[in-house]
């Protein structure tokens, strides 16, 4: 078939598929490594904060069952967004640069980026919940990561440290803050068992939490202690690099909290432009991001 005005992008597409393709398969995604990956099936997911029921009472022969009484939980909801992206490409563009247009360039756009740029969406996205974690209002009235998450019989449960020194990553620190991941409890009180299994930092923290945690004696000490965070408390690090400088969060993934939900997954295509020879090149998906507990996660971020 000759190329012409007419077809000449169905020989252009096959390889804008494959770049695009590239272009978003050129680095492994981050946001898994935190998010539970999910299917939507609306506009948004409705839920509701577990609350637990008493633990087990004593009874006696003949008598009826004990019978706790539970209240619904704050409601939580997580809209679905919609994200896109295209570029244009024009016959006389392409004729005027065939080698740049089949290697994936258009008029305002390539590609490869077109492809990359859905990748880096869903990173940003993912890393607005954790980046803004520390100010947010969730749907218990604190923040994802807060001194004083309100329980039903009206304690507070914190899930960051109070003090300054204490959000600064470090050995003592990452054991303190391991250790008050396991007093995390239920909104009645009782404790869950939060075992941390995965430490994300940010970049700057990357390093650092590398030496913690893979060192064979304690770092930051002149001593010969022996590290016991590898064996007691076994933790993968993940350098996450849409993360703001300073953060690191201990994560227990046995508990559902950090939700990534696709409502469509993206889609790459083309179409003619209306009483033209030209074609817009598009990509989209739509998406939701939130959590939906601040249990099994534990975070600081210490100052620059």
């Amino acid at each position: 078939m000759e190329m012409n005005r007419e077809n000449y992008f169905d020989f252009l597409w096959p390889n804008y598929s494959k770049i695009i393709g590239e272009g978003y398969a050129e680095k492994p995604l981050e946001w898994p490594n935190f998010f539970k990956e999910e299917k939507s099936n609306s506009a948004f997911e409705k839920y509701r904060e577990a609350n637990g029921l008493p633990v087990w009472e004593e009874n006696f022969e003949g008598q009826p069952y004990n019978q706790a009484e539970r209240s619904l939980g704050n409601p939580i909801t997580i809209y679905n967004k919609r994200y896109d992206q295209s570029f244009k490409i024009t016959w006389e563009y392409f004729s005027d640069n065939k080698e740049r247009a089949m290697g994936g360039e258009g008029i305002n756009g390539d590609a490869r980026m077109l492809g990359r740029g859905c990748r880096v969406k869903q990173e940003l996205t993912t890393a607005e919940v954790i980046n803004k974690g520390f100010t947010n209002v969730g749907y218990d009235g604190v923040a994802l990561f807060s001194t004083a998450h309100p329980l039903t019989n009206g304690d507070k449960v914190a899930n960051t440290p109070t003090k300054e020194e204490d959000k600064i990553l470090s050995d003592a620190n990452l054991k303190k803050a391991i250790t008050e991941s396991t007093k995390q409890t239920d909104n009645i009180g009782i404790k869950i068992q939060v075992k941390p299994n995965k430490l994300g930092v940010a970049s700057n923290l990357y390093f650092t939490a590398l030496t913690i945690v893979n060192s064979a004696l304690v770092a930051g000490t002149n001593n010969n202690d022996k590290n016991v965070v590898p064996t007691v408390a076994p933790l993968t690090v993940h350098l996450m690099s849409y993360w703001d400088d300073g953060i690191w969060v201990l994560q227990d993934t046995s508990i559902d909290n950090l939700i990534f939900q696709w409502r469509e997954r993206p889609e790459f295509g083309h179409y003619n432009i209306q009483g033209t020879a030209d074609h817009m090149v598009y990509g989209r998906a739509r998406w939701g991001v939130g959590y939906r507990d601040w249990r099994g996660l534990y975070g600081a971020k210490q100052s620059a």
